[in-house]
C-alpha cells in the first residue's frame, strides 16, 4: 500500500471524526464508509486499521440510533477478532476494545426485537472481556519497571562510536594515499 493510500484513509478517519464532534452523523458514516472501503480494498478485512474503521462506522450508526445496520457490523468485528491471528489478537488491549464492542452489540441487540438472549450473552462477553483486560493491567502493573538508561553512558558509547569511525575513516585515507604515491 502506497503512502499517499494510507494518508487518504486516515484523512477520511479525521473527517469522520469532525463531524462526529460536530454531530454531523450523516457525514461522519459517509466519511468513515469511505475509510473501511479504502481500508478493506488496500490492507484486507484482518488488517486492525480495516477494524478500526469498521468499528468508528458501526458506533457512528449505532448513534443514529440504525441498530439494525450497526447489529451486523459489530457482529462482524466479532467475528473477525475471534477468527482472525493477525495483529489485532497481538494487540495487549484487544479485551477493552472487544469489551466495548461486546457491549455496543449488547446495546444494540437490546433495541431490536427478540433480541434479548443475544444481547445478555453480549454483554456477558464484554464483562468477561474487560476482566481479562483489568487482569493484565493489573499483572502489568505488578512488574517492576525498566531500568532506566544512563545518558551519560550512552553519550560516552556514542562518542566512542565516533571516535572508532573517525579512526577507520583516517586508515583508509592513509591507505588510498600510500596507494597513490606508487601509482605515481
Amino acid at each position: 500500500m502506497s503512502a499517499q493510500q494510507q494518508v487518504l484513509i486516515q484523512e477520511s478517519i479525521m473527517e469522520g471524526m469532525q463531524y462526529m464532534q460536530a454531530q454531523e452523523l450523516d457525514m461522519a458514516e459517509e466519511a468513515f464508509s469511505a475509510a473501511l472501503d479504502q481500508s478493506e480494498a488496500h490492507f484486507g478485512e484482518a488488517h486492525h486499521i480495516t477494524r478500526r474503521c469498521l468499528e468508528y462506522s458501526a458506533r457512528c450508526i449505532m448513534t443514529m440510533k440504525n441498530y439494525e445496520l450497526a447489529t451486523p457490523m459489530f457482529e462482524r468485528l466479532v467475528e473477525i477478532s475471534e477468527n482472525s491471528d493477525s495483529e489485532i489478537n497481538k494487540n495487549e488491549n484487544v479485551e477493552a476494545s472487544m469489551a466495548t464492542v461486546f457491549m455496543d452489540l449488547a446495546e444494540c441487540y437490546r433495541s431490536c426485537e427478540g433480541k434479548e438472549e443475544d444481547a445478555a450473552r453480549a454483554a456477558s462477553r464484554g464483562a468477561k472481556s474487560f476482566e481479562v483486560f483489568k487482569e493484565k493491567m493489573e499483572e502489568e502493573a505488578k512488574k517492576p519497571p525498566p531500568p532506566e538508561e544512563d545518558e551519560d553512558e550512552n553519550e560516552d558509547e556514542q562518542n566512542e562510536e565516533e571516535k572508532e569511525d573517525e579512526e577507520e575513516d583516517e586508515e583508509e585515507e592513509k591507505e588510498e594515499n600510500k596507494n597513490a604515491k606508487w601509482k605515481l
